[in-house]
């Protein structure tokens, strides 16, 4: 179970997100918090955040979709 930084949006919707994922213990490990909308992906520093309520991940010049981006 990913438990979230109290207070950090973007982390408490990361944890949702992660603590739902129907094969969770696959994503829970590869993300690791480093500040306030940055994570560890794998071996990747990406970058999180919210846009209409909805987590996208930094990828080259724009943002995707977390779903997406685990695909």
């Amino acid at each position: 179970m990913y438990i979230p930084i109290i207070g950090d949006q973007v982390d408490e919707k990361l944890a949702d997100f992660i603590n739902n994922y129907p094969d969770r213990n696959q994503v829970k490990i590869m993300f690791l918090r480093e500040s306030a909308g940055v994570y560890e992906f794998g071996t990747k520093r990406v970058e999180v955040r919210l846009a209409k309520g909805k987590l996208t991940v930094r990828v080259g010049g724009g943002y995707m979709g977390i779903d997406e981006f685990l695909d």
